[in-house]
């Protein structure tokens, strides 16, 4: 599959684009842009000292980056790490981005070239487009194995609506070749069929950018052109994907269905009504359409039908939930978190229940007793028990479940490590290796790999098929209550007795940074993006940072002290548990006993996590609550209680 991009072709692309420059800039409506606060790019001697002294600082890690591509993996991660440290030298962070972009092409490292071209164009007057296209293209001939491959290509495939929003078909072709040599690597049928799907698609939008070139001649010599003010406008909304240019351009045109599409943008409903059906109407719209075109008429559905949800009800609010839910997965965005607002059911619980988790579809629930030291799993629907896994010989102290339902893992106070078959209920393999409490617990997106946290300082990964330890990390220096990892499994976030929550690199195996606190953290909590931390400590303070930038963004104003933290799938909501502390305190904060705060306070809160403040508290739990799991798509939230229940919330009955 080829894309060639001859040079006459770039001609008639650049007469194209310059009559079109003419006629965009003869409209009233083109809004001037806003002045940009990037700084300009450092002057070339700048560069080139900082430069030299980037490489005279890691001498020896560049040595040995040339020879081994995980070292020069691990360089670019160190260099982009300390060049958003970098705030008083502007040279000195351009120099140190542009070297982990580079090192990181160099390894096949997709998503740290991205990251550190991000960076750049955040800072500096820079175009990020022909970086990344350039970035990618190096990656996709150096990624070495399956894993790497895939992120090159999803990279990729992620940076061609952006290629087509610029006209820069030349980007997209690279890109698309990019995707393939990957692929190739990768040797999946399917991920190569959407490549396949892609390109035919960046080929159909190239005819499309030819085919309107007239019109835009036409327009440039006559704004008024009903013919050619339809044909760009079609183009520039449903190629280029941008509606802001294109709904202008459709409003003067000659077809009835694309005016009154172009009124509803123009007119920017605020009413919720009003968005849905414009939402309807880019849906109706896009049934008509293929490739492309039908690609940016649904996600501008999405657009619109994301801006009314919040605010509707009743059979209109389910039907746009349904809708919102489909376009999400198309795209690959995590859909919005519906309202958690009521007690559908409840587990009761036979004994002392000291940890809870549910499935990611929302069908199952594992729980672990620190009495009767079995393992359960139970039914969500119909609420009862459908086995049991017994074997632990101390208190359980947390339980994971991988992606697909089929294996279950608990730890204990003794350090033991099990991992059960659902299915059949028998252990299928213990992990030694940790000698103290295991408190934290996840399995990888892959469901090959486990990753456990203990008390005794370490956080271990573990090679499900053999039982093998695959690395240590090392870093807290007291036991470790808390863990939790982002949706690709990339990123790991830990909390301890030592006052510090780390963020961690599961991809390279190291510490990113340590984030410092006055007293000992209780519950972390990392967002499905891995972007946002949020940590709960010994001083009753609920914080949130922005983990890669080691910057606290707020405090929510929790009324007591935080026990049990989740994110929703898209972020945007938290879930926190709190309660009367027991006398002595069963896995929270160390060992001992602690004070009980003066205020009862039994309740899940619902919190908006960007704006700080909190949406609502559920009722019905009668002590203390112990943990909270979310659904994948966020419509089911569990919770557990020191009152012997789990409970599950969703939306109304």
């Amino acid at each position: 599959m080829q894309l060639p991009l001859s040079p006459s072709h770039r001609v008639r692309s650049f007469v194209y684009l310059a009559a079109a420059a003419v006629a965009l800039a003869a409209v009233p409506w083109a809004v001037p842009q806003p002045p940009t606060a990037r700084a300009p790019v450092p002057a070339e001697a700048a560069r080139t000292r900082a430069e030299a002294l980037v490489r005279k600082l890691y001498a020896s890690e560049y040595q040995e980056a040339r020879a081994k591509p995980e070292a020069a993996q691990d360089l670019a991660a160190t260099l982009l790490r300390e060049a958003k440290d970098t705030k008083d030298d502007p040279a000195l962070r351009f120099a140190a981005l542009g070297e982990a972009r580079d090192l990181a092409a160099q390894a096949g490292d997709a998503e740290t070239v991205l990251e550190a071209i991000e960076e750049l164009v955040r800072h500096y007057a820079v175009k990020g487009l022909g970086m990344k296209t350039a970035g990618l293209a190096t990656a996709a001939a150096r990624a070495g194995g399956k894993e790497a491959g895939e992120k090159v290509v999803e990279a990729a495939l992620g940076l061609i609506d952006e290629a087509l929003y610029e006209d820069d078909y030349d980007a997209a072709h690279k890109l698309i070749e990019a995707a393939e040599s990957a692929g190739l690597k990768v040797k999946n049928l399917a991920l190569f069929g959407r490549i396949d799907r892609r390109g035919l698609e960046v080929e159909a939008a190239r005819k499309e950018f030819d085919r309107v070139r007239p019109f835009a001649e036409r327009l440039a010599k006559d704004p008024a052109d009903a013919e050619a003010n339809y044909h760009l406008g079609r183009y520039t909304c449903l190629i280029r994907g941008n509606w802001e240019r294109g709904a202008p351009l459709l409003a003067k045109g000659n077809s009835g269905p694309w005016k009154a599409l172009a009124g509803r943008e123009l007119a920017r409903p605020t009413d919720p009504g009003q968005q849905a059906q414009a939402g309807d109407e880019c849906a109706r719209l896009a049934e008509v359409e293929k490739g492309q075109a039908k690609r940016n008429l649904q996600r501008r559905a999405l657009h619109w039908y994301q801006l009314a949800l919040p605010k509707l009800a009743g059979l209109t609010r389910k039907r746009v939930e349904a809708e919102v839910r489909d376009l999400a997965a198309l795209f690959h965005v995590a859909p919005p978190t519906p309202e958690i607002v009521a007690e559908l059911r409840r587990i009761n619980y036979p004994g002392s229940l000291q940890v809870m988790t549910l499935s990611a579809d929302g069908r199952f629930i594992l729980t672990g007793g620190s009495q009767d030291l079995l393992v359960r799993l139970w039914d969500v629907q119909t609420t009862k028990e459908l086995r049991q896994f017994a074997g632990h010989l101390g208190n359980i102290e947390v339980v994971a479940l991988s992606a697909d339902g089929k294996y279950g893992a608990s730890g204990d106070t003794n350090g033991q490590l099990k991992l059960w078959d659902l299915q059949t209920g028998n252990l299928v393999r213990q992990f030694f290796g940790h000698t103290d409490f295991v408190r934290g617990l996840s399995f990888f997106p892959d469901g090959k790999r486990l990753l456990s946290a203990s008390d005794d300082k370490t956080l271990r990964l573990w090679d499900l098929a053999t039982g093998l330890e695959l690395k240590r990390l090392t870093g807290h220096t007291n036991y470790i209550n808390s863990l939790s990892v982002n949706r690709a499994g990339t990123r790991a976030f830990s909390g301890g007795i030592d006052m510090t929550a780390r963020l961690w690199d599961l991809v390279r195996g190291q510490e990113i940074r340590s984030l410092p606190h006055t007293a000992a953290l209780i519950v972390v909590a990392l967002s499905p993006d891995g972007k946002l931390g949020v940590t709960s400590s010994n001083d009753k303070v609920v914080r949130v940072w922005d983990v890669e930038a080691g910057k606290e963004l707020r405090r929510l104003p929790h009324p007591n002290q935080a026990w049990c933290l989740a994110f929703a799938p898209d972020g945007k909501r938290l879930f926190s548990g709190s309660g009367r502390v027991p006398p002595v305190n069963p896995g929270g904060v160390g060992k001992g006993a602690v004070p009980n705060p003066p205020t009862r306070d039994n309740y899940l809160h619902v919190w908006d996590v960007e704006a700080g403040r909190e949406v609502r508290r559920l009722e019905g739990h009668t002590s203390l609550l112990r943990a909270i799991a979310v659904s994948a798509d966020g419509r089911i939230v569990a919770s557990a209680a020191n009152d012997h229940t789990v409970r599950i919330w969703g939306e109304k009955k």
